[in-house]
Parts: structure tokens; C-alpha cells; sequence
């Protein structure tokens, strides 16, 4: 293969990027999903805040930030306070429910698709520097 046709053959993979989808069909509260720095443990019956409407679920502008929990999905305000099995100085994030199937997608990552139900966004922690790890 010459320089030019892989250069070409890069450039078309890039722009076709093939995406993994993981499909997680049954989980129990207090289990828990990865996507890179992003943990959705399964809760049930946990009191959240007010809706959130922007759909990123970890903060920041890089891509790596960009876990995105795709509509039928609702985003809200978490309790503040770790659930029940999780450590009292984890980094919390929003609460996803969802009466229905959904995604939760990445450009780096796979593709995760979640039964129905309530989870709590957990942030990887860097206990070295105590905040938290970035994709």
C-alpha cells in the first residue's frame, strides 16, 4: 500500500467512525455501568432535584466530556448525598431515569444501551489528587 492510499484509507475510517454498542438487558440496584471516567450505579426510589435539560452528563468542553444520555432518558439534580454502598466522599453527578430503554453515548467510547430505571452518575476519582479523573 502506497503513502497516499493509507493516508486515504485513514481519512475514511476517521470519518466513519465504528462505534461499539454494549446492551446491558437487566440491572440491580447497587450494580453498576462504566463508560471511561463515568460509573451509572442503578438506584431505586431516590428523591432527585429539578430537571436538568442539558443531556451531557459529565462536566467540561473535550471530547472525552461528552457522555450524553440520549432521549427517552431524563437528566436531574442529584440528591447531593452518596446512596446506600457508596463511598461518603464520592464525586456525584446528575441522576438519569428513564421508564423506557435508552443510550448512553460517547465519541470515544462504546455505546451503552440501558434497561429502564434510575441511576446515579459517580465520577471517577483520582485519590492521589482527590479530584476528579477526566477522559
Amino acid at each position: 500500500m502506497e503513502l497516499l492510499e493509507a493516508y486515504a484509507t485513514i481519512e475514511t475510517a476517521a470519518q466513519k467512525p465504528q462505534t461499539e454498542q454494549r446492551t446491558v438487558t437487566r440491572i440491580k440496584p447497587g450494580q453498576a455501568v462504566r463508560q471511561g471516567d463515568v460509573y451509572l450505579v442503578a438506584t431505586q426510589g431516590l428523591k432527585v432535584g429539578k430537571a436538568i435539560f442539558n443531556r451531557q452528563l459529565a462536566p467540561g468542553e473535550t471530547q472525552g466530556s461528552r457522555h450524553i444520555a440520549e432521549a427517552p432518558a431524563q437528566i436531574f439534580e442529584s440528591p447531593g448525598h452518596p446512596i446506600q454502598g457508596i463511598a461518603a466522599n464520592a464525586l456525584l453527578g446528575p441522576v438519569v431515569e428513564s421508564t423506557q430503554p435508552w443510550n448512553l453515548a460517547h465519541p470515544e467510547h462504546a455505546h451503552v444501551s440501558l434497561p429502564p430505571g434510575q441511576y446515579q452518575v459517580i465520577y471517577q476519582l483520582d485519590f492521589a489528587a482527590q479530584r476528579r479523573v477526566q477522559d
